[in-house]
């Protein structure tokens, strides 16, 4: 996206579920919308995919290796700063233990709990389609994201 220009910034954004919880991550003070809660990514470089760029994003802000799948859900929001449009992957798996490098906090919450959490504007669409989808299956050593998730909305 070019300065001025009207075309959304894309921004990835990884579903991860461990024990049939999702990791969410908190926006550090003094960031751009700090405190709010998210799905961990980033955004797309220049000849970067989406792929690419999310599984850069989850090494650099939570130290993980990461198998990237399919899209999910997509999201467009207008920021301040422009707009972005967002595109949730499942997280096939990941290796490495979580520490937050970027973030001042994550946690694995469960379907009960995430309600209890203020999210990023457009984060939210792609959140609401987890929920109403919640149902991920308990695997030893691989994580794994709702399966009736099937593709972006």
């Amino acid at each position: 996206m070019t300065k001025g220009s009207n075309e959304a910034k894309v921004v990835t954004a990884g579903v991860l579920f461990e024990r049939r919880r999702l990791l969410i991550c908190q926006r550090p003070p003094r960031d751009h919308l700090a405190g709010l809660w998210e799905l961990p990514g980033g955004k797309v470089e220049p000849n970067e995919t989406n792929e690419e760029c999310l599984a850069r994003e989850l090494l650099e802000e939570l130290g993980i290796e990461a198998i990237i799948g399919a899209p999910l859900a997509t999201s467009e929001y207008m920021y301040d700063g422009g707009a972005i449009r967002l595109v949730a992957y499942r997280v096939i798996s990941y290796a490495a233990k979580i520490t937050p490098y970027f973030h001042s906090d994550t946690r694995f919450v469960s379907a009960t709990e995430i309600d209890g959490f203020t999210f990023a504007p457009a984060d939210l669409p792609p959140i609401a389609k987890i929920k109403y989808n919640w149902s991920p299956p308990v695997t030893a050593g691989c994580q794994h994201t709702p399966e009736s998730l099937t593709g972006p909305s």
